[in-house]
């Protein structure tokens, strides 16, 4: 039907509409596989759809950018690097949230661990490692094999220490109680 008459005109709308809901189909496809290339079309200030289409990509792509910082400032040391939260609203924000909950469970042992270990280079060793869960464990094992160790070695001196008081030249310590450079 190609008339200019009033089931003409209809049709003819009908059929872009029928074009726009195909080209909002290609687009909401696109971009539910990861493509935030496209852009929106608005046909009109009524265009709900159309904005809130156009909403939805500048949130992801926000998110996006965001990620990307804390990325990056995590690999330059910026430990305490987190997902700006503001702005973010329902699953966005939760989201962002859930990161900063990934992070702070990487990075609140790692303090710990490097607390406890100035703790040990300063002589006090009466902190351990708290167990921590899952293959973090590999940091309170390797807390407590440090620590154990430095101990044993001021145990070996308190002992040599001792001998030396009491006259004992002959004492030794116990170097096969030690390995590698301690043992040396």
């Amino acid at each position: 039907i190609q008339g200019q008459d009033e089931i003409g005109r209809l049709i003819q709308s009908m059929r872009n509409m029928v074009n726009v809901q195909r080209d909002r189909a290609v687009l909401i496809s696109a971009v539910s596989k990861g493509d935030l290339s496209r852009r929106v079309e608005i046909l009109s200030p009524e265009d709900e759809v159309g904005k809130s289409l156009q909403t939805m990509i500048e949130t992801l792509r926000d998110l996006i950018e965001r990620s990307s910082h804390i990325a990056e400032t995590q690999r330059q040391g910026g430990l305490d690097a987190r997902f700006q939260l503001e702005g973010l609203d329902g699953a966005y924000a939760e989201l962002g949230a859930g990161v900063n909950d990934i992070i702070q469970a990487i990075v609140e042992p790692i303090m710990e661990a490097l607390e406890i270990l100035g703790q040990y280079a300063e002589g006090d060793f009466s902190r351990e490692m708290r167990a921590l869960p899952g293959q973090q464990i590999s940091i309170t094992n390797g807390l407590k094999g440090v620590r154990g160790v430095l101990l044993d070695i001021a145990d070996q001196f308190t002992q040599l220490e001792q001998a030396m008081g009491e006259g004992n030249l002959a004492f030794r310590g116990d170097a096969n109680a030690f390995q590698g450079q301690y043992r040396d």
